[in-house]
Order: C-alpha cells, then sequence, then structure tokens
C-alpha cells in the first residue's frame, strides 16, 4: 500500500536490540554475524520476496484497498487490482486463531510463500492458523519465492561456538568461557537493565578456548545483559545475580 515502509537497522533479519538500548540516540552493536544464523536468514529472504512483489507487481502499488488492521489478534490486507487481487492473514497471536479471509470472490487462490492453493466456495469460510502464522493469497498464480535455508547454511551456523556463562544465577564470581578460532579483539561488557555498564573487559586475544570472569560481588541483586563481541561477531544474554 502506498507509504515508506521503514525498518530498524538489521530489522530484516530480526534485530532484537531495543531502540533504548543504553540510550535511545547511542550507537548499536553492528551484527553483522547475524547472516550466518538460519532463521534470520531465512527471514531475510523472505523480506527479499515482499521487495520483489512491490518491484515487479502492480497490484503491489495500487491506491485501492481495504484494511482490517485494527483488531487484535487477526489482521487482514486486501490489494484491489485489475491485474489481480490479493488478501494477506496474519494472527499475531501466542495461540491459534480462526481469520474470515473476506476473499474477493469464489473459485481458485494461491497462497504465494507455500505454493499451495485453495478452491474457494464461501469467501466468508475460516482459515485456522498457527500462532504467528501469516499468508499472503492471490488469485492469479505467482512464481513460488524460494526462502528456504539450505543444510550448509544450517551447518554454518553450528560450527559457531557459543560461549557458556555461568553460574546462573550467580552469587559472586561469573564466568564466560569461549573458542576463537582464529586471533581476535574480544570485549566482554556486562549491563544492568537501566543500561547502566557495571563491567568490561577488552583485549586481544589468540584462536583457541577462554575465560573471562565478572567479579559481581558488589554488584546489587538483580537481572543484568552480558554481551561478548569477538572480531564482527557479538553473542548476548542475561544472567541472574543473587546475594
Amino acid at each position: 500500500i502506498p507509504g515508506p515502509k521503514l525498518m530498524w537497522q538489521f530489522g530484516e533479519i530480526g534485530y532484537d536490540f531495543d531502540i533504548n538500548w543504553i540510550c535511545r540516540i547511542c550507537p548499536k552493536p553492528i551484527l553483522w554475524n547475524y547472516y550466518q544464523v538460519a532463521a534470520r536468514q531465512h527471514l531475510y529472504k523472505v523480506w527479499s520476496a515482499l521487495i520483489h512483489l512491490k518491484k515487479d507487481y502492480a497490484p503491489f502499488r495500487t491506491t485501492s484497498f481495504d484494511l482490517a488492521v485494527g483488531a487484535y489478534p487477526g489482521k487482514r490486507i486486501k490489494l484491489n487490482h485489475a491485474d489481480f487481487n490479493v488478501v494477506i492473514l496474519g494472527n499475531f497471536d501466542v495461540t491459534g486463531k480462526n481469520l474470515i479471509p473476506a476473499f474477493h470472490h469464489t473459485g481458485w487462490w494461491y497462497e504465494y510463500f507455500s505454493g499451495d492453493s485453495i478452491n474457494v466456495s464461501n469467501v466468508n469460510d475460516v482459515l485456522s492458523f498457527l500462532p504467528g502464522e501469516y499468508r499472503l493469497y492471490t488469485d492469479k498464480k505467482l512464481q513460488q519465492p524460494n526462502v528456504s535455508v539450505s543444510v550448509e547454511e544450517i551447518l554454518s551456523h553450528l560450527e559457531i561456538s557459543q560461549p557458556e556463562v555461568f553460574p546462573n544465577p550467580s552469587t559472586a564470581d561469573v564466568h564466560c568461557i569461549f573458542d576463537l578460532k582464529e586471533n581476535e579483539e574480544v570485549q566482554w561488557s556486562v549491563y544492568d537493565m537501566n543500561g547502566k555498564k557495571v563491567f568490561e573487559t577488552e583485549n586481544k586475544m589468540n584462536l583457541g578456548k577462554h575465560q573471562l570472569v565478572w567479579n559481581a560481588n558488589d554488584a546489587p541483586s538483580g537481572l543484568y545483559i552480558w554481551k561478548l563481541k569477538t572480531g564482527n561477531n557479538f553473542t548476548d544474554g542475561k544472567i541472574s545475580v543473587q546475594h
């Protein structure tokens, strides 16, 4: 539909740092390693497929559309065009829901991402949706996009060693153990839930296994966020301190 489509940085691969992380205008981590995560790579391909629709098919630039997006959790967008019509449905809940598609007409409709088709005899027959499921139907069959992630892409992610941060909860020292596959700059930071940095260490380290320690004896009890930067890769998690 008309209007700008804006994303926060790395939104196309599920950037999960809040805009107010540390502060609203503070620099946020640049996470190129997100592209190595299979689920994020899938999301990236979905965005690419949607941009392809906008660029190559006139109905996705139409000024004739109907929105039913105020209700929660089911939302619907209908695009009206002489070339073909579009019905987009989404379940924004954490439980399964039945949604009313309100198709433009009876007959065959085609789901873009799955390649499935349905023969509609009643435009208001409910469709069952899984939690978070969305579908994009057209009354003209389009080429199904390739949004799958290969085995090689999944394995490449599994080869990335994840750090061990323990004990959790902790009453004193917090240990971070990780592997480096090459010599890299390493930065380990800990923040309280207000975004205030309470600990940081930064060193050039050789390939192999390493351990960093945060002495949390003087830290108030509560939840903290740790962030490990190795070269251009970021990993983060939460640790509880209990005294």
